[in-house]
């Protein structure tokens, strides 16, 4: 199975890695094919280099222009490549 699964958020903070390594342990403890896609809304502040230094190629980070949480989930929805896309939020 393949599994593409769409982070949406707004704020960048502890909570948030917290989230994100969850979610990789559990989709690693699966043996699934997945990514992981985090879609940053227009006001989180962020630096791109920090989450790809830490995570590299695990993780895909996209930024919404759009403010919300539909227009964040349907970029999401629209970046992954998998058949199967779930929502963690």
């Amino acid at each position: 199975m393949n599994l593409s699964v769409v982070m949406p958020t707004n704020t960048v903070n502890e909570k948030l890695y917290v989230a994100i390594d969850s979610t990789l342990r559990a989709l690693k403890h699966c043996k699934v094919d997945y990514e992981l896609i985090l879609v940053l809304n227009s006001t989180a502040v962020f630096r791109k280099d920090d989450i790809s230094s830490i995570y590299g190629s695990e993780i895909i980070v996209k930024t919404c222009t759009a403010v919300g949480l539909a227009p964040s989930l349907n970029m999401g929805i629209k970046t992954a490549k998998y058949e199967f896309v779930a929502r963690m939020d």
